[in-house]
């Protein structure tokens, strides 16, 4: 029997630790041939024989290590809310109780004192912590046997509580050493604390995760008019067949891909072009699902539909895109995974060689100093806490990111690819040049112009009325105003009938090859040209492009100058993208590419280059968003490229592209400093811990002093990732 695949959805996943975890859970279950866990989805694809597995088992055997499995997407949703719900009580209840440990720290010498902070703790460890508790736990059970973030947290308040329970209820343990009995259960509720408000500020980021897909299937029509017998008749849009006659108005979307058998019209198709120009649609033409009919009454013969059409692709190139694994770096799980057992074998050798040479007492502490001074409060606190800085920061520059994981590719990025229109360029229509023949002024042919175009919804004539309003030019009365779709518009002025459209609208009357001539040169350029003209002449032209923004061209150098490829893909035609591409330095473009084709270039890109950075704005960019290493959307942009993105551009500002670069290479470079001395605190300070240092100077490093340093590291840590937010 062939393989079967399966994607469900898991909880609990916080680490590249769990991600490893549960991949080998299910890799050593039988009937299983291949499983990929992607942590940013929070979902599993696993290939197995249907025949030996099911996924009722692979459920069993994942909530076996403490994780959940479902396949219910309405349930992963009621289980991500519910979650999200109890992480954020716990963290509350956590602070709260932490704040008061705090204070009464301050009197940590009296008995009673210590006693009060053991009960406020109490439900700080049963409570808030119990997660990480439980994941400690089952992270040891085989096959895994991997330490990871659950651990260091487990490890660090755990053995803080223990070593602080015995000093509040048992003080002659210590006293009777010499020691002076301190408990440290501050520093077991903060550690719980201060990870809870990572977690919590990482699950409120990563349920945006799926929602990319879900716009775009709501883009799909629901509803669909069919003709049957010469009769209209309302149907699911998932009913539709190929063959079938549809019956499209304006302002409706099309329900599926097809050819336009009678009607005129134009088509907004910017959700796959990304263009903002319409398309103009006659009989013959092809339409595409998902698309809007504008103005007017189009009959349509299926080709595609459901599953095959265009829209239907793209969504699957996004859950693709989404649903591939991508290498995870999470570095303190790596060292955790080393780290964590070490120390308990130090601990325990140590507890060992001191219990036989001076007794119980002194081993114990030195035990306890050990585990305390190895609390990986810093270790843990590290990354999160630059990450939250740095987030912090770039939201203040106006970058909002998304997930931790695209702020540190983003120090790498060699080669960042660019959409067009509403990316680099302002997105709309603009008048660019005036040409006028005979004795009419630049004024007076815009005039007439936009006294015609005022009447119309085409981007055109929203550019052209846009120029006269600048130039406060009074429009004119139009009579007998006609639309003529595909060629253009007319109607009298005055005493004369002008008209404004293509070329094909204005030909064989005077002027009209000189206009022809001129118009092609605009086309060179990437401009579009309306010709003017009355009964007998063509008066002028007004050439109309859509103007690269004004920062584009600074960011393009910038880029260079720090080494990175900038890459152009759009599409619009090849003149238009060739213009564009010397206008602002760019020699790498791509022109008249469609979603599918945007996202084979940035696979292709990633070859070349380490990280690979999509900037875009539309739905049509979402595939090619969604694959990139980084996926960059501005704000101005659609709501699925804003979804699709890993990083968000506040007010479509370019510029803000060169701050998130510099904001992850420094915030990085602080991560590893907090790493580097996280570390080598415990690199120096266990072995003084253990007592190396008594034979030779009779010197120990007593618990609360363990603490003290403990507290050190994290202090500095937070300390030095707070300098993120200086500037560059």
């Amino acid at each position: 029997m062939s393989n079967t695949k399966i994607v469900f959805n898991l909880t609990g996943l916080h680490c590249a630790s769990c991600v490893l975890n549960v991949e080998k859970r299910l890799k050593r279950m039988k009937g299983i041939s291949s499983a990929s866990v992607n942590l940013a989805l929070n979902n599993a694809v696993v290939e197995y024989d249907p025949a030996v597995a099911n996924f009722a088992k692979m459920k069993g055997s994942i909530e076996s290590i403490g994780f959940g499995a479902t396949v219910s997407p309405d349930a992963m949703e009621r289980i991500q809310r519910a979650e999200y719900t109890k992480l954020k009580s716990r963290f509350i209840a956590g602070a709260l109780l932490s704040a008061a440990i705090m204070i009464l720290s301050f009197w940590g010498h009296l008995q009673a004192v210590n006693i009060a902070m053991f009960v406020l703790t109490l439900p700080v460890i049963i409570y808030s912590g119990s997660g990480f508790f439980k994941g400690a736990v089952s992270a040891f059970k085989p096959p895994a046997n991997i330490a990871d973030m659950n651990t260091l947290v487990a490890v660090g308040a755990g053995s803080a509580f223990v070593y602080s329970t015995l000093a509040a209820f048992f003080p002659g343990l210590f006293t009777g050493s010499g020691k002076m009995a301190m408990a440290y259960f501050d520093t077991s509720a903060v550690i719980i604390t201060l990870v809870l408000l990572g977690r919590l500020l990482e699950a409120g980021s990563r349920k945006k995760a799926l929602e990319s897909i879900r716009g775009l299937a709501n883009l799909q029509a629901k509803k669909a008019v069919i003709i049957k017998n010469g009769r209209e008749q309302k149907i699911d849009a998932g009913l539709l067949s190929k063959g079938n006659i549809l019956a499209v108005r304006p302002g409706e979307r099309f329900a599926a891909d097809g050819i336009v058998v009678s009607g005129e019209s134009s088509v907004d198709e910017s959700m796959i072009s990304g263009e903002a120009l319409p398309v103009e649609k006659n009989p013959g033409d092809k339409v595409i699902g998902g698309t809007v009919n504008l103005n007017g009454f189009l009959k349509v013969k299926v080709t595609n539909a459901g599953s095959g059409t265009v829209l239907a692709g793209i969504i699957r190139l996004v859950e693709n895109a989404a649903g591939s694994k991508a290498p995870i770096q999470n570095l303190v799980d790596r060292i955790a995974n080393v780290f964590v057992p070490v120390v308990f074998g130090l601990a325990l050798i140590t507890f060992i060689s001191w219990y036989f040479t001076a007794g119980a007492g002194t081993a114990a502490l030195n035990f306890m100093a050990v585990l305390l001074i190895a609390c990986p409060c810093a270790l843990g606190l590290a990354t999160p806490i630059g990450i939250i800085v740095g987030v912090g920061a770039a939201a203040k520059k106006g970058v909002l990111i998304k997930n931790a994981e695209s702020l540190e590719r983003c120090r790498n990025i060699e080669a960042v690819v660019f959409d067009k229109t509403a990316t680099l360029t302002e997105g709309r229509l603009s008048v660019t040049g005036v040409n006028v023949f005979g004795s009419l002024s630049e004024k007076e042919l815009i005039r007439i112009a936009a006294s015609l175009e005022r009447k119309s919804e085409h981007p055109l004539a929203e550019g052209i009325t846009r120029e006269a309003k600048r130039l406060s030019i009074r429009t004119l009365e139009v009579k007998n105003f006609r639309a003529l779709p595909g060629f253009g518009i007319k109607g009298i002025i005055g005493k004369e009938e002008y008209t404004a459209g293509k070329y094909e609208f204005v030909k064989g009357r005077d002027n009209a090859a000189k206009a022809k001539r001129l118009a092609e040169k605009h086309q060179k350029q990437g401009k579009l040209a309306v010709f003017i003209a009355d009964r007998r002449k063509v008066l002028g032209l007004i050439a109309l492009s859509d103007t690269v923004k004004a920062d584009s061209k600074r960011v393009i150098e910038e880029l260079v100058k720090l080494r990175i490829k900038p890459v152009l893909l759009t599409g619009d035609n090849k003149s238009t993208a060739k213009a564009v591409a010397k206008e602002l330095g760019i020699k790498d473009y791509r022109a008249e590419i469609l979603p599918a084709d945007k996202l084979l270039a940035v696979k292709a890109l990633q070859r070349k280059y380490k990280v690979v950075a999509m900037v875009g704005d539309g739905i049509n960019d979402a595939p090619a968003l969604t694959k990139a290493d980084v996926g960059i959307g501005l704000s101005t942009g659609t709501g699925i490229a804003i979804e699709s993105a890993d990083v968000v551009l506040i007010n479509g500002d370019l510029s803000k592209v060169l701050e998130l670069i510099k904001l992850s290479k420094r915030t990085m470079r602080i991560i590893n400093q907090n790493l580097f001395w996280a570390f080598f605190y415990n690199v120096i300070g266990v072995p003084i811990a253990a007592g190396v240092l008594i034979p030779l100077y009779g010197f120990s490093l007593n618990p609360m002093l363990a603490s003290a340093f403990m507290a050190a590291s994290s202090v500095s840590v937070v300390l030095n990732s707070l300098r993120i937010r200086k500037n560059n």
